[in-house]
């Protein structure tokens, strides 16, 4: 599906390939292009017979590039970003490409499913129809502003679920922790992966800022540093939430920790007091004729006396001894 947006006498807007080949060569006209959900057959046409982009941009956009870049050609500058989606209820996060091709006076994007900051600046050029002439380098600054805010939403979230590990670690018996566990082993996971998508978009928009391109207006440059400023913070959110998962995994399993030791020591205390009476016990069950206790009339009440003196004696003694 393509459709694409352009001002002329107020905003219009078309999904016609034939009157995009005329409209993109008037480089009096600022326009906007989307290419959602296409076949590849159609995206070649577009891309490569239309608009004229190089064959290898073409092929990235076919195929899933998991590093974010930034690519110069001569009249325009190929980007590929990455925004996130986090479905909280299953811990889990996805990414989706967004690729764009930003010209003097034409920005392309395509993607190969729905993404919120393309939908968010179709709305805008719907309510405010004179913001696509602001030019392309503003209008995908704008897809890069509103995916930043949705990075600052995502992690927050994310900040959250680790808040409720941390509160749930304290209540956890022996039996959560198998869950608690698979938790903050998602929560890595996706940390992780972000930071992995961050660390190359910031060496992108640096390239963008540092580049000597005029694509780029001098006086919208700034809005570029903005974005760097936007993603440098989100990178140090992402290494916050690394060291806070890390504690919270090292307090889950000190407390597991601890709990088993609890539970050996009751067992140890139990074993220690049952020995010597489990030797008593066996003593006198030894099957010999002449053993006097067995014939006296008052020998199981001894018995019986003397083992309950044993486990009180050794209970005082751990008590004093501070072992329970």
């Amino acid at each position: 599906m393509i459709k694409f947006y352009y001002y002329t006498d107020g905003l219009k807007k078309s999904d016609s390939p034939e009157e995009l080949k005329t409209i993109i060569q008037n480089k009096d006209l600022f326009i906007w292009v989307d290419i959602y959900d296409a076949d590849q057959d159609e995206i070649q046409k577009i891309l490569k017979e239309i608009c004229g982009f190089h064959y290898l941009t073409v092929e990235s956009c076919l195929s899933f590039t998991a590093h974010p870049k930034v690519d110069e050609y001569d009249d325009y500058i190929f980007v590929i970003f990455h925004s996130l989606n986090y479905y909280e209820c299953e811990n889990r996060i996805s990414t989706r490409e967004l690729d764009a091709y930003i010209g003097k006076n034409f920005l392309v994007t395509y993607h190969y499913k729905v993404i919120e900051c393309v939908d968010l600046l179709e709305k805008k050029l719907e309510k405010e129809n004179k913001f696509i002439q602001k030019g392309p380098d503003i209008l995908y600054y704008f897809l890069m502003d509103k995916m930043m805010d949705r990075y600052f939403v995502i992690l927050e979230q994310m900040d959250r679920k680790i808040s409720d590990l941390e509160d749930a670690v304290f209540n956890m018996d022996t039996n959560s922790f198998n869950f608690l566990l698979s938790e903050i082993n998602a929560l890595k996971k996706n940390t992780l992966l972000i930071r992995k998508i961050m660390v190359p978009q910031i060496k992108a928009i640096k390239e963008i800022v540092n580049s000597s391109t005029d694509i780029i207006q001098e006086n919208h440059r700034v809005y570029y540093k903005d974005i760097l400023d936007h993603l440098n913070k989100t990178s140090d959110m992402v290494n916050v939430n690394l060291d806070l998962i890390k504690g919270t995994f090292d307090t889950c399993s000190s407390l597991l920790s601890n709990k088993t030791n609890e539970t050996m020591k009751v067992l140890t205390i139990i074993a220690t007091i049952m020995m010597p009476l489990t030797f008593i016990v066996g003593l006198y069950g030894m099957n010999f004729r002449y053993m006097p206790e067995l014939d006296w009339k008052y020998g199981y009440l001894l018995a019986i006396v003397v083992m309950a003196v044993i486990a009180i004696s050794m209970l005082l003694f751990m008590k004093k001894k501070k072992w329970l």
